[in-house]
């Protein structure tokens, strides 16, 4: 079953398997890093590599937070009808219909994030609000490099049901935006309660969060993207948050801590077990 549960505070939090495991080539995601990074890294902990330091393993989580009142989706996943799709199979293995959920955040305009919106031109969630940020949905609608903002935003502004809302906004009581930007313009985190952080693809891989100067080659804007990854690992490793980070294996939920004197990546889910 491609999902874990995990309570922080007074809230639920259900990790959810969006895309399979794969293996991508470690100079395709980091083009300006040199080779002998990857190999340090590999002979650190292999967890996160392929067979050697040329792959690294790749996925997609998506987070689903119960607040009580709410049940708030963060982001929808790549387009239903794509081939390995898992979002709304995983969301029915863990009981929960589409029907069920109440609010939908868009953390930013990539299609492995918003592609899920809608199903034949209407809200795949039918009873939520859909919520962005401002900056993110000015910037996503005049992206030269993503066209896609008709195609996957415009129809849930025709439907009424996208709330644009200001970058640090409280969507539902205890769940805030926190602005993250550099990966793309307007990107925004969710923080959750007093304790987790749900990332809007801050990182890539968790050799980042030692080396948040390394940056892939989609980042929208490479230093700012680099800056902000510093910020956030920093403040998540003062406050002991848990951070859930989509694109990480085992269901991308996990802590910073330190060996050596290094920041690292601690994952609180071992083998991608479930819940």
């Amino acid at each position: 079953m491609p999902f874990h549960r995990i309570s922080v505070g007074d809230f639920e939090i259900i990790a959810i398997q969006a895309q399979p495991n794969r293996m991508i080539q470690a100079a395709q995601l980091f083009p300006t890093v040199d080779h002998s990074e990857f190999d340090r890294e590999f002979d650190r902990d292999s967890t996160y590599f392929g067979k050697d330091s040329t792959e690294l393993r790749f996925t997609q989580n998506i987070c689903l937070v119960r607040t009580g009142a709410h049940l708030v989706l963060v982001d929808t996943g790549v387009p239903h009808d794509r081939e390995g799709a898992l979002l709304l199979s995983g969301l029915n293995e863990a009981g929960i219909s589409v029907n069920d959920i109440t609010m939908v955040i868009l953390t930013h305009r990539d299609m492995d994030h918003v592609g899920g919106n809608l199903v034949d031109g209407k809200p795949t969630f039918p009873n939520a609000r859909y919520a962005i940020g401002r900056s993110e949905y000015e910037g996503y609608k005049v992206d030269p490099d993503r066209d896609t903002f008709g195609t996957f935003v415009a129809p849930l502004e025709a439907a009424g049901v996208l709330d644009i809302v200001s970058d640090d906004a409280e969507i539902v009581p205890g769940m805030r935006l926190w602005l993250t930007p550099g990966h793309r313009s307007g990107a925004t985190s969710v923080l959750v309660g007093e304790g987790c952080l749900l990332t809007a693809d801050v990182w890539h891989h968790p050799a980042q969060v030692g080396h948040p100067e390394w940056h892939i080659g989609f980042d929208s804007d490479a230093d700012l993207a680099s800056g902000t990854r510093a910020k956030v690992i920093a403040m998540a490793a003062e406050k002991n948050w848990l951070l859930a980070v989509p694109h990480t294996p085992e269901f991308g939920l996990g802590r910073i801590g330190e060996l050596k004197g290094e920041r690292v990546w601690v994952s609180v889910v071992v083998g991608d077990r479930v819940g």
